[in-house]
């Protein structure tokens, strides 16, 4: 039964929010480079996400400080010009019915100082941070004094930009949690040492700006659930610290998990759905005012936890990026027409932290709303001038968005897919631990063609006589090849009798014989199939939970055998670095679990031959230059192919050139170049809303 409680008002302060669904604030990097204001590209993607009509956008984060900032581009509320900008974007808010916030944020430590032409890094104490590695400035009280005052100018300034209220960042590791934490406050004034003295910077950050703004101006706190660092504060302190925040004026508080620079996985697909939901029940004991949950969050869930009381209201920051009209979509019961989010990062917070703007893999719009959305409308849902019969060859995730985008704007469309499943590659992309949220896309895309009208062929093979006779016949005036890419066979030397297979063989469920595993290929999907390989044989969650529930052994040995599964696994790299095309925000994770699964590591080093019991390789010492490489032989009862990728292109190739064929025919997705996912769906929604 659909849950209607998370569909229903709340009160927040002075205001009353139409649902309990909030967008939550995160960094998009979209304003201009010199003045870090409003344009038009934030305000439709905004706007957008407006008209899906979620109870609360947050907006942000917001620049207190142009002297400390978090990325080049945030959104400036630090200086009165940017107001006029401002009022444009909460205007346009407004306009769909739809409140907002905006959050105000300054970093601290956090800050990086190639960014910014600032004074450094400051913080509560001269600790260096692990997040960046910089040494910050000692705040004097003068200057937290100042600080606080910026924060209060800045509520002003929202306010008279038209904002419904503010919340202020004391989460992620940011200034406001640097005073909070005993690891980074060491000060011994009013405003360290004992929990309640270094809560005394948020309090009198929530006087000054109740002061300034007005005590009716709601004011939202966002606080960690738990720091999940070591010494840092627990659950039992956040509570003290939300209950401080009310009592000081706040009229909401914002959970989420521990900071940025905590080792443990926080919002990556290997995260279960509101793993982290219990903090935001033990904070709501502590207060009478709304709380609001986030991390890993979907509408599903969200209405489970608001219908039985574990909070008030449940905040999603990338959800939305992918899918804009969540809250609409939800609300109807509509779950299936819902874009997912597949946590992956690859285009937000990967290129937030490459100082980039935003992207999102599975929603091509992102950072391009000015480009593809007119008067509040998607590119994909304006019909197409002259409809077209398309034949597209290859179900993968570009055929599919290609197929589904082009459908729903009046064009008939065909799939041809010479295997008997849609999906292609983000099959076995869904494989390995971590990855099982990507097969969600695959089921998304699939039920989008399906719903669009999309003609699936299964197990039909193009070839370069059925192409040209489906552009021949006139059954079809364009094809749009989306043949993906086939494994690399590396020129190596193989003995005859060596067991010899692709990672594309073992992700799809292959055998591997014996125990031990060689994987040819440091890369991203070397460093998951060897992952994949050594958890063969390991505790699931599900059998870990049973047995350390019925005491059957003890909880160090079943830990351990979360990690120890059947199989010896190696990995072997030309370059010095494993891993080097994950992106930054997970490939932390993969080298933990690499450790974990005790995966051996040979960097620098070169496959010769392949033998029936192992593997040979020249190993070059880059601390001995000049000197001969060293050959090891490293026995192996399997070897395992990761040596990339190339096009499956070749009927294109041979047909794009000939007279009259030229025009009609199309490339995307790896069989254009190869790439990754974000790329494909990228090509194939440029390619669907201009044909």
């Amino acid at each position: 039964m659909n849950s209607r409680r998370l569909y229903t008002p709340v009160r927040v302060g002075s205001i009353e929010l139409p649902n309990r669904l909030i967008m939550a604030a995160m960094e998009t990097g979209f304003c201009n480079d010199t003045d870090s204001l409003i344009n038009d590209g934030i305000i439709e993607y905004f706007r957008l996400r407006a008209k899906g009509h979620p109870g609360l956008i947050i907006v942000g984060g917001g620049m207190i400080d142009p002297d400390n900032r978090a990325i080049k581009d945030m959104i400036n509320i630090c200086d009165d010009s940017a107001v006029e900008g401002l009022r444009r974007l909460t205007d346009a808010i407004h306009a769909e019915g739809t409140k907002c916030f905006i959050q105000l944020l300054h970093a601290g430590a956090y800050a990086r100082s190639e960014v910014y032409d600032g004074i450094g890094p400051v913080a509560p104490s001269e600790v260096r941070s692990n997040f960046t590695g910089e040494m910050p400035h000692e705040l004097t009280v003068e200057e937290i004094e100042h600080i606080e005052k910026l924060y209060a100018g800045a509520a002003v300034r929202a306010a008279d930009a038209g904002f419904d209220g503010i919340e202020i960042c004391a989460n992620s590791g940011y200034l406001q949690c640097q005073f909070l934490s005993p690891v980074t406050n060491r000060r011994t004034d009013r405003y360290g040492g004992s929990l309640d003295n270094r809560m005394t910077f948020l309090k009198e950050t929530l006087s000054a700006v109740k002061e300034a703004a007005g005590t009716d101006f709601p004011v939202s706190v966002r606080l960690g659930g738990n720091d999940l660092v070591k010494g840092g504060n627990t659950i039992e302190d956040a509570v003290q610290i939300a209950a401080a925040a009310e009592d000081a004026g706040a009229d909401m508080i914002s959970v989420t998990g521990g900071w940025h620079e905590a080792q443990v996985p926080q919002v990556t697909p290997d995260v279960p759905a509101g793993a982290y939901f219990m903090f935001g029940r033990r904070i709501k004991e502590a207060v009478t005012i709304p709380v609001t949950q986030s991390n890993r969050m979907n509408p599903q869930l969200a209405e489970q936890l608001v219908e039985n009381g574990v909070v008030d209201m449940v905040t999603l920051a990338r959800p939305f990026l992918a899918e804009p009209l969540l809250a609409d979509k939800a609300k109807a019961g509509d779950y299936d027409s819902i874009r997912p989010c597949i946590a992956c990062n690859q285009g937000c917070l990967d290129n937030l932290m490459r100082q980039k703007p935003i992207r999102c893999l599975v929603n091509a719009t992102v950072g391009f709303e000015d480009k593809y959305v007119k008067d509040g409308v998607e590119a994909g849902n304006i019909p197409a001038d002259v409809p077209l019969n398309i034949l597209v060859i290859g179900g993968g995730v570009a055929g599919m968005e290609f197929a589904a985008t082009a459908a729903g704007r009046g064009h008939k469309v065909t799939i041809w897919e010479r295997t008997e499943k849609l999906g292609g590659q983000v099959n076995l992309a869904a494989v390995p631990e971590g990855k099982r949220s990507y097969i969600e896309l695959a089921r998304y895309l699939e039920d989008s063609c399906l719903r669009a009208g999309v003609a699936v062929e299964l197990g039909r093979k193009a070839d370069e006589m059925s192409v040209r006779e489906a552009l021949s016949s006139g059954e079809f005036d364009k094809i749009v090849f989306a043949s993906g890419a086939r494994p690399v066979m590396p020129p190596i030397e193989i003995e005859d009798g060596a067991y010899v297979l692709q990672a594309w063989d073992v992700l799809a469920g292959a055998t591997v014989p014996g125990k031990n595993v060689v994987v040819i290929g440091g890369g991203a999907v070397g460093v998951e199939t060897a992952i994949h390989l050594a958890s063969i044989g390991t505790l699931t969650p599900e059998q870990f939970t049973f047995l350390y529930r019925n005491h059957v052994e003890s909880p160090e040995y079943l830990e351990s055998l979360l990690y120890k599964g059947c199989l010896n696994v190696s990995i072997i790299e030309m370059t010095s670095r494993v891993g080097r095309d994950i992106g930054v925000t997970t490939k932390w994770i993969a080298m933990s679990n690499l450790k974990k699964y005790e995966i051996s590591q040979y960097k620098n080093s070169k496959v010769i031959r392949i033998a029936k019991d192992g593997v040979d390789i020249e190993y070059l010492n880059p601390e001995k230059e000049g000197e001969s490489p060293e050959v090891k032989h490293i026995g192996a009862d399997a070897v395992v192919l990761a040596a990339g990728s190339r096009a499956e292109n070749e009927i294109y190739e041979r047909l794009k050139n000939e007279n009259g064929l030229a025009d009609d025919l199309y490339a995307i997705g790896d069989c254009s170049r190869i790439g990754k996912i974000i790329d494909a769906i990228a090509d194939a929604y440029k390619l669907a809303v201009t044909i």
